[in-house]
């Protein structure tokens, strides 16, 4: 018996630490199916509309997907995610993004909606009102603040496809070059005063979920470097520039978006000069700002002065 206790609870210990799985419970007027982060959950019973599904998801999922077939009279998406304990965690509202067609990558992080093709979720009536409550007012124990949802239109005998996007804090970039920065977030270059100047810490927002992050530099002479690094909000350490970043003396177009093919013998990776804090910088300013005391200020190999890097680093695979 000591033994059995002794297992559960290291059982319970490991799961605590793991966080426990939440519940889907959906449905929808007609045929469904399920996406968690982009994979297909094959359950019996999803064509029955009457009947409340009951899916086990991760609690650290980042994209659920709900695809529905209509046949007709009304359509509709109707669920609500819980906690082991029944606590709400999320319902069918106007915060899922639904479209009439399919996209490739739709359920999956990451994806980008086509300009409008996309919309947020139209509500029709909340769980256990509207005509559904003449037939069924009460299906399983999906959450009674959850909505029926569609496109907007609810067009009948179409298909819908739905998405929820796990609100995700947008990370910090903390980042200086010595001596004139640019800085890109998935090809998209941001604008911030104070970039000429490196002994100044350019902070900047950066969604978390970016492909890439470029910096370009601009060496007046002595000795060039770039000093970056990535934080949560609370301060965690996400990444720092170092030899995982991938540089070039030349500029390549679409060289700071996802999916750029390096030309052959043009990159290389990041060669770090020296640590933050240390090497030739530690005599002017060995402390700039909150930039992670991990990071290396990186460039190309023999770190010639008077010359521009372009820095990359990609954050999928």
């Amino acid at each position: 018996m000591a033994r059995a206790i002794f297992c559960w609870v290291v059982l319970k210990i490991i799961l605590t630490a793991k966080g426990e799985d939440y519940v889907l419970r959906a449905t929808c007027d007609n045929a469904m199916a399920v996406y968690v982060d982009g994979k297909e959950i094959i359950k019996s019973g999803m064509e029955n509309w009457t009947q409340e599904s009951t899916i086990s998801i991760p609690s650290d999922f980042k994209v659920l997907g709900i695809r529905c077939v209509d046949y007709g009279v009304i359509p509709g998406i109707l669920a609500s995610v819980h906690k082991q304990d029944g606590e709400e965690v999320l319902v069918t509202d106007g915060s899922w993004r639904c479209s009439r067609e399919e996209f490739e990558g739709w359920s999956e992080a990451g994806f980008t909606e086509a300009d409008g093709a996309w919309e947020d979720g139209s509500p029709i009536a909340r769980h256990g009102e509207g005509i559904w409550s003449h037939y069924m007012p009460d299906i399983g124990s999906i959450s009674k603040n959850a909505y029926w949802i569609w496109t907007g239109g609810h067009e009948t005998y179409s298909t819908a496809y739905c998405r929820y996007t796990v609100p995700q804090p947008a990370l910090f970039l903390r980042a200086t070059c010595d001596n004139e920065m640019t800085v890109y977030v998935d090809g998209k270059e941001i604008i911030k005063s104070g970039m000429e100047n490196w002994t100044q810490e350019s902070t900047i927002s950066i969604p978390y979920d970016f492909k890439v992050l470029g910096i370009r530099c601009v060496d007046y002479g002595v000795i060039p470097g770039i000093l970056a690094s990535v934080h949560k909000q609370d301060g965690e350490e996400v990444l720092v520039t170092d030899g995982s970043w991938r540089c070039s003396r030349e500029e390549f177009e679409g060289w700071s978006e996802a999916g750029f093919t390096e030309a052959d013998g043009a990159w290389e990776d990041g060669s770090p000069i020296a640590r933050h804090g240390e090497g030739i910088w530690s005599h002017y300013m060995p402390d700039i700002g909150s930039i992670s005391k991990n990071a290396y200020w990186i460039w190309t190999g023999g770190h010639e002065t008077y010359s521009t890097a372009y820095c990359r680093y990609s954050n999928y695979f």
